[in-house]
């Protein structure tokens, strides 16, 4: 007998159906491990995990035995092959289509598609991921892990909000356009991008007036709100209205075109995208090679990559883009099947099920190259760290396949997590034709110049942004949006919402005891010895081993002597934060005993 049809909405207030008739999931907490569980669907969640998604590191006493009352009640309301649960944890069981948030990333992956392709059909996939929010995302739903998807989950709202804004001007719908894009720069003021496409909307409708007065109205809110003056694009086109140069708005948002481009601001890395294009070069030369390329979250490993093969399709090669995504681990094929979408011919297409066999896959995957024969081929898979085991091996397959034709693997990843069915960087790169490049923070300069192109200008906020991050894009660019509503980085109290989610990021993939190991790090200052760790923690040095190691691989701390480190100060200021005052005090004292 089947089971019941589960349906699930986060994209607002959470709501679920089973069989058409909705499912009371009780108050916040429950909520909360059901959001957790869902978003995590298909993978078992220890209890460890849930009472950290519940309630970070400072659980109460009453932890577990709440968790398991919350479960049970879920299961009661769900069903018992729905909500399992074993001696590692639970697992809820919801098909890929039964949670809107795999949905929209399945929304956003064709959006993108069209997008290369130049397809008229983009529009539409972008209208339709938008129609699916309620809301805000998780609302009402306490606990850090909602918080940290909220905040996720409010960014690709905005920043799919933004690509309807630029395919309205680009198809000319300026006059329906201006009010929308009106609301967005009110609420998103730190946002050129925002402005300029106002601007370019009223220019475009015959509004010259009103589109010199958005300028002078965001020039006023940048330099009252950030203490800069508005970037290159925003003064440029500044000037182009004052001309009257009715092309301008054509030039800086044209229909979109099949191109690689930085989502972010790029600087810095020269050496490195320099070195990245000479291996283009190579596969352009009939070479083929695999290179990996290993970054902290945040580092601006996908900037680099956009950077680097920003030329590689107009160069004759053939480029297909793609990430691994963390929810599908677990469907079999699901990465290659993304990288390799739309390569080959009508009749030698490369789309894959879950249950193809993997010998019909790679027959497929040699169709693929006999039919760009003609072409160099680049395949690029980002977030290879979720990639499930089968397309693993398609990977492995394809990169034996590269040093007999004009084919080059560039695979990038995180350090953690560290899953013992492959080590990455070995799997990749353990041949004398492959390369292994580890993605180092920007310098100072490298970091600064990041800033000027995102619109700070003053020297006093860059240094002080500059010294809090580390040398960290993400970071950096949190920190620059965040000054609008919480002014200059070195006057912060506390450290804003939008740089903690930043932040947060390298902290995600931690356990909850090295979690734990580091809030205390962080009471004790800016470093301290292992002594002192194990004098704060009760930890013996022994028993630390493991905790630093995972802390060292993830780039939050490094060594510096007979010392332990963060590696930026943003990274202490966050845990420090995190630990409610109440309880520091109560660990000051126990420290001092």
């Amino acid at each position: 007998m089947a089971g019941p049809v589960i349906d699930v909405a986060i994209l607002g207030e959470p709501a679920v159906w089973r069989d058409g008739v909705p499912v009371l999931l009780g108050g916040g907490l429950p909520r909360a491990v059901f959001c957790a569980l869902a978003l995590r669907s298909g993978h078992i969640m220890s209890r460890a995990e849930l009472i950290q998604a519940l309630w970070g590191g400072h659980p109460p006493a009453s932890a577990s035995g709440s968790l398991y009352t919350y479960v049970s009640t879920l299961r009661r309301a769900l069903h018992k092959d729905v909500l399992t649960t074993s001696y590692a944890g639970y697992r809820l069981a919801l098909p890929p289509d039964a949670l809107d948030v795999h949905r929209l990333d399945l929304l956003r992956e064709r959006a993108r598609v069209l997008r290369e392709r130049d397809d008229p059909g983009e529009p539409a996939a972008v209208e339709e991921a938008l129609a699916l929010w309620r809301g805000e995302a998780l609302a009402g739903v306490p606990g850090p892990f909602a918080a940290a998807h909220r905040s996720r989950l409010a960014e690709v709202r905005l920043a799919l909000l933004e690509r309807r804004a630029e395919l309205a001007v680009a198809a000319g719908r300026y006059d329906e356009v201006v009010d929308e894009l009106t609301d967005l720069v009110r609420r998103e003021p730190a946002r050129e991008r925002l402005h300029a496409l106002l601007m370019t909307a009223l220019f475009q409708a015959g509004r010259q007036t009103d589109a010199l007065d958005a300028y002078r109205r965001a020039r006023a809110t940048l330099a009252e709100r950030f203490g800069t003056e508005p970037g290159r694009e925003l003064h440029v086109l500044h000037q182009e209205i004052l001309a009257g140069d009715l092309a301008a708005g054509e030039r800086r948002f044209p229909r979109p075109v099949a191109r690689l481009a930085a989502t972010r601001p790029f600087v810095g890395r020269a050496g490195l995208v320099a070195e990245l294009r000479r291996v283009v070069d190579d596969v352009r030369a009939g070479r083929g090679g695999s290179l990996w390329i290993e970054g902290l979250p945040g580092s601006g490993k996908s900037a680099v990559l956009a950077e680097a093969l920003s030329g590689a399709a107009t160069a004759g090669c053939v480029v297909s883009w793609a990430a691994a995504d963390e929810f599908a681990q677990d469907v079999p094929l699901h990465a290659v099947e993304r990288c390799l979408t739309g390569l080959g011919t009508a009749a030698h297409g490369v789309t894959v099920r879950p249950d193809t066999p993997l010998t019909v896959v790679l027959e497929r995957v040699r169709q693929v190259l006999r039919s760009n024969a003609a072409h160099p081929l680049v395949l690029v898979l980002d977030d290879l760290q979720w990639a499930d085991p089968e397309s693993l091996s398609v990977w492995h397959y394809l990169r034996g396949l590269s040093a007999h034709h004009p084919l080059l693997l560039i695979a990038a990843g995180r350090p953690l997590p560290c899953r013992q069915d492959r080590h990455l960087p070995r799997v990749l790169t353990d041949d004398a034709g492959a390369r292994d490049v580890v993605l180092p923070p920007l310098t100072d300069a490298e970091a600064r110049g990041l800033l000027a192109l995102a619109g700070v200008t003053d020297e006093a906020s860059a240094r002080a942004i500059t010294a809090l991050a580390g040398g960290y894009p993400s970071c950096l660019l949190a920190a620059v949006s965040a000054l609008p509503e919480h002014g200059p980085a070195r006057r912060w109290r506390v450290v804003p919402p939008p740089v903690v989610a930043a932040v947060s990021e390298q902290f995600a993939q931690l356990g909850g005891a090295t979690l734990e190991t580091l809030r205390a790090m962080a009471l004790l200052g800016e470093s301290c010895t292992v002594d002192e760790i194990t004098a704060a923690t009760g930890t013996p040095p022994s028993g630390l081993v493991d905790v630093l190691a995972e802390a060292l691989i993830a780039g939050v701390v490094v060594e510096d002597g007979d010392e332990v480190r963060f590696a930026y100060p943003l990274l202490r200021r966050v845990l420090y934060e995190s630990v409610p005052s109440s309880l520091r005090l109560a660990m000051y004292q126990q420290f001092a005993t």
